[in-house]
């Protein structure tokens, strides 16, 4: 179903063999990991290590569309939205509650409420 609903295409992106960092955008030509100096590449040239990355947004589409999930994540924002346009928290109880997502909303970084936050 998934494979049928949306490109969820996978690319393999190398990265620090400590896990540190990956080696992607500004971080594309180095040869060693610029936090812990562990060496990119194996003596014959490979990756030392690489990562699988998926592309976020096709999956946070077919989520938006899927009616059992998209209603909540739509119904969750338009809260976190409102909560935000009221002030201060009295107490804070979630993820929104908190002052960055709210100087973000002030700012109309969220404006509608299909923009979907991520809390990570």
């Amino acid at each position: 179903m998934v494979d049928s609903s949306v490109d969820l295409y996978t690319k393999l992106v190398d990265c620090c063999r400590n896990g540190c960092v990956e080696f992607t955008a500004g971080r594309k030509a180095l040869t060693e990991c610029y936090l812990c100096e562990a060496r990119r590449y194996r003596p014959i040239g490979q990756p030392a290590k690489q990562a699988t990355y998926w592309s976020l947004l096709p999956w946070l589409r077919m989520m938006l569309a899927d009616p059992g999930i998209g209603h909540g994540m739509v119904s969750a924002m338009k809260e976190a939205r409102e909560e935000a346009a009221a002030g201060p928290p009295n107490d804070l109880s979630d993820w929104f509650d908190g002052k960055i997502f709210r100087a973000l909303v002030a700012e109309g970084y969220f404006s509608s409420n299909t923009c979907i936050a991520l809390s990570i």
